[in-house]
């Protein structure tokens, strides 16, 4: 089974790996790869919905001749409440 990380990035890629690994029963005998994708330059993102955005679409573009795809982008965002900056990181699957 053919996964797709919409990233070259070895950590991300490894991160993926070893997520898949936790369920043997739904990735099946996983292989793991990182795809440069082509994403309009948005910069870093800064707000929660810009790095969900991000994740998006690394997942779409990622999702050439393979059974799943993964998104994970990075980024920073505001919490009002705590009036504080946070550091995420989201990932996002597609099926």
């Amino acid at each position: 089974m053919k996964i797709n990380v919409g990233s070259q990035n070895v950590t991300k890629v490894n991160a993926v790996m070893d997520t898949v690994k936790l369920y043997p029963d739904i990735y099946t005998n996983p292989e793991v790869v990182g795809v440069d994708v082509s994403l309009e330059e948005f910069g870093h993102p800064k707000s929660l919905e810009a790095i969900v955005e991000g994740a998006v679409l690394r997942a779409k573009a990622a999702l050439q001749d393979s059974s799943y795809s993964f998104g994970i982008e990075s980024g920073l965002f505001f919490c009002t409440a705590l009036s504080f900056w946070f550091y995420g990181d989201t990932s996002l699957c597609h099926f």
